[in-house]
């Protein structure tokens, strides 16, 4: 008789483990999928660069050539409960679906004001162009694209612009920003007044 209470009670001590362990595992899940419950959100504005200079085809100070320009600010909204990254945010120049070429992300800009060099930095605290965005917050950047233009051809050979980026997971992301109509393209992009999201 006691060796069948022991035993009883060596299943009870299993089952009563198992049971605990198994509670624990799936309290873990729920608590991760609750982390990430929720997402990223991108809104961007296409902005002026300076007072001087618009959004678009402009002479490029440094080298003297034409280059295409396009300043942007971004506000990056996280909903979930964990850190959410957005790694080497960037531009594409695209004909349809064909990418014509990557922008370069530009460290910094330069401006004279008042016989004063002024010096506007873009990116991060070290002008890096990927972010990590902290649970239940909203961070904003400015970013800076630069494309050289050849001096040898007339307009520009592509037709919308695309926004790429990789995320937590290193997975890549690519959005449509802006379509162009390369035929009635005046050098320069209307700057936005409002957040547009990017979807």
């Amino acid at each position: 008789m006691e060796l069948i209470n022991f035993n009883k009670e060596v299943v009870l001590l299993f089952v009563g483990g198992l049971i605990s362990l198994i509670t624990s595992v799936v309290l873990i899940i729920v608590q991760k999928l609750l982390n990430n419950h929720g997402k990223i959100n991108i809104f961007y504005k296409f902005t002026y660069l300076n007072d001087d200079i618009s959004c678009g085809l402009n002479i490029d100070k440094n080298s003297g050539r034409k280059a295409l320009m396009i300043p942007i600010s971004f506000e990056f909204q996280n909903t979930s409960n964990s850190n959410k990254v957005i790694r080497d945010i960037n531009l594409l120049l695209c004909n349809g679906n064909k990418i014509i070429s990557e922008m370069k992300q530009a460290e910094y800009s330069t401006q004279t004001q008042e016989n004063t060099l002024m010096k506007n930095e873009y990116g991060t605290y070290n002008n890096s162009y990927s972010f990590c965005i902290t649970p239940l917050s909203i961070i904003k950047e400015k970013c800076l694209y630069i494309f050289k233009i050849d001096s040898n051809k007339n307009g520009i050979d592509f037709d919308n612009i695309k926004l790429r980026y990789y995320d937590e997971h290193n997975k890549e992301k690519i959005f449509l920003l802006k379509m162009i109509d390369k035929s009635r393209f005046q050098n320069s992009f209307k700057v936005d007044g409002k957040w547009n999201l990017v979807e």
